[in-house]
């Protein structure tokens, strides 16, 4: 979808109410079933009219939210993980530079280079300092 595309009060609730006719909404393609997720979830904003680049930013706020919570719960002893790794060069190569987990794995990826085993309060420890 165009980034500047206007969505309009109207068109969130046609998306909705096409998601809810199960055999519709079961017959579109990804790219379609993306347009009515973006489409619906316009109205979460509050405002209208709204633009995609407006849904994908809020996106981005709800996932940047949902990661700082995850890490917050992780323990102080936990240790970081070659999953936690594969994670993070993931989100790298998908374009996520400055998200929470991006920024707390960057540090990890620094001072894994040290060669110790990391903990995660290794991590919190040394984000402090920066």
């Amino acid at each position: 979808m165009n980034p500047d595309y206007k969505i309009c009060e109207q068109e969130s609730r046609e998306a909705f109410q096409l998601w809810l006719d199960e055999g519709k909404y079961a017959s579109l393609t990804e790219e379609k079933k993306h347009t009515i997720a973006v489409l619906m979830d316009a109205e979460k904003l509050g405002r209208w009219p709204v633009t995609v680049q407006d849904v994908y930013d809020f996106w981005q706020q709800e996932n940047h939210e949902h990661e700082r919570k995850r890490i917050a719960i992780w323990l102080d002893e936990g240790r970081i993980s070659a999953y936690d790794f594969s994670r993070y060069e993931q989100q790298l190569a998908d374009g996520d530079t400055d998200g929470p987990f991006v920024s707390f794995m960057r540090v990890a990826a620094d001072l894994k280079k040290s060669g110790k085993q990391l903990t995660v309060g290794d991590v919190r420890a040394e984000m402090r300092k920066r």
